[in-house]
């Protein structure tokens, strides 16, 4: 004769009348006290928009990028980061920080004439944490 043994505990199915359902309620609430956290965060600080702050990031390297190729085509880089459109952009609003162009911060500072290769080539302060820049030898430095 076989016996079976009956396990103690909750499926996902039966969540509801074993304790287990407040824990997951309490999961929920959880997660959603965080979400709103965010949101007041970003009320209170309109500078910190995770998503307009990873668009600069992109658009930062792409126009290092962008000026790269046209030094690589006229042997010196653009005068000023508009020289670029329309042959090095995909869009002129890349010359533009996002939260400059929703009202909320300036454009972004372009020095050609550093020379050092770890000098700022362009560089936006847009930002509460500090300001981004990425450098003539491309790298991107961020504040920590």
């Amino acid at each position: 004769m076989t016996s079976t043994r009956r396990t103690r505990g909750c499926s996902l199915w039966a969540i509801t009348g074993c304790g287990c359902g407040s824990l997951a309620i309490i999961g929920i609430l959880l997660v959603f006290a965080l979400l709103l956290l965010r949101m007041e965060r970003e009320r209170r600080d309109p500078s910190w928009d995770h998503r307009a702050y990873g668009a600069c990031l992109q658009n930062l390297r792409y126009l290092h990028g962008a000026a790269e190729r046209y030094q690589r085509d006229h042997g010196h880089l653009p005068a000023r980061l508009e020289d670029l459109d329309p042959i090095y952009l995909d869009t002129p609003a890349r010359l533009r920080c996002p939260l400059a162009a929703k009202g909320r911060g300036g454009p972004y500072r372009y020095t050609p004439d550093a020379k050092n290769p770890d000098d700022a080539l362009i560089t936006c302060a847009n930002h509460g944490q500090g300001a981004i820049m990425v450098q003539r030898n491309g790298l991107l430095r961020v504040p920590k």
